[in-house]
């Protein structure tokens, strides 16, 4: 499922909503974390997945 495309019609992020987590962005939330809690909140999911 798309889930983020950027203004000049890139896909920027998939998800699949029926998966217990699967994600993927065309970005770096890893460089981001420390400043946008969005971003934070993918490894924060991530890490709630797989336990």
């Amino acid at each position: 499922m798309l889930s983020a495309l950027s203004e000049d019609g890139i896909v920027e992020g998939i998800e699949k909503p029926d998966a217990k987590f699967c994600l993927g962005v065309q970005w770096h939330p890893e460089w981001l974390s420390a400043a946008d809690p969005a971003m934070q909140g993918i490894f924060d999911a991530f890490v709630a997945a797989c336990k």
